[in-house]
């Protein structure tokens, strides 16, 4: 029977701590690279989500500007109506009051 020596020991155990120390690297690098995805996500997710909200609040804003855009054109056919009917009432005043006097 062959007793593997103390140096054939050493040797050994050398081996196995350097494989597990590797395994050991290797899992943690790929746990570095996973949160590193994970950063990178998370932040494309927060730009995703100011670039959705500065495009809410635009839109919010043309709203805003489309209704009173509509509110103005209302206001000038309104305005527009009004001055029409006064002249055509200032024309029937001109004409009815000059014909009473004649």
């Amino acid at each position: 029977m062959h007793h593997p020596s103390k140096v054939e020991q050493v040797a050994e155990e050398a081996d196995f701590l350097r494989s597990a120390l590797d395994k050991y690297g290797s899992r943690e690098q790929r746990r570095a690279a996973e949160h590193a995805d994970r950063q990178e996500l998370l932040e494309r997710a927060e730009v995703g989500r100011r670039l959705k909200d500065e495009m809410d609040e635009e839109a919010a804003v043309m709203g805003h500007v489309n209704r009173s855009q509509r509110y103005l054109a209302e206001m000038f056919e309104t305005g527009t109506s009004i001055l029409t009917n006064m002249a055509g009432n200032r024309e029937r005043i001109k004409v009815g009051g000059g014909t009473a006097g004649t």
